[in-house]
């Protein structure tokens, strides 16, 4: 065997190498991707449970949130101030499934689970009341995409 043979025989096998090697990091890469994504939904909806359980289980909680939103001016200063955390929390949750909507890390299907909330509470008195006071702390993109569903409900 030839010297010219014994080396195109090693580059030819270099080159498989490299090309396997990009190959399984192409794979793992995706994975890696895939398991991202899982884990942030996964995150996103512990966070809403969480907010659920802690709101459905307190009743002082639930009478807030549920005058809160239809009445919110029948609710004293010290109430006012405790529904407008209570949703903020909710609504930092929205956000972030939001944000992680646009960045491609939530399927849309996934996504309209949340919006169907936001539309089931519409746009009521306590809604408004959080968004004219406190909107700012949110992102103008998630504002403007809050605006748009409280125009297209029905």
């Amino acid at each position: 065997m030839s010297l010219e043979i014994i080396t195109a025989v090693a580059e030819l096998l270099g080159a498989i190498a490299v090309v396997s090697s990009l190959v399984y990091l192409g794979l793992q890469t995706r994975k890696s991707a895939m398991e991202d994504r899982a884990r942030t939904i996964h995150d996103i909806s512990a966070s809403f449970s969480d907010w659920q359980i802690t709101i459905g289980t307190d009743p002082d909680a639930s009478r807030l949130w549920a005058v809160g939103i239809g009445n919110f001016e029948n609710l004293n200063e010290i109430e006012r101030v405790q529904f407008l955390m209570i949703f903020g929390g909710v609504n930092r949750i929205l956000e972030d499934a939001f944000l992680q909507y646009k960045a491609g890390r939530m399927d849309e299907h996934i996504w309209k689970s949340y919006i169907s909330t936001m539309v089931f509470i519409g746009d009521t008195p306590g809604v408004r009341e959080y968004f004219e006071t406190r909107g700012h702390q949110h992102t103008k993109d998630f504002i403007d995409m809050a605006s748009d569903l409280k125009v297209e409900a029905p």
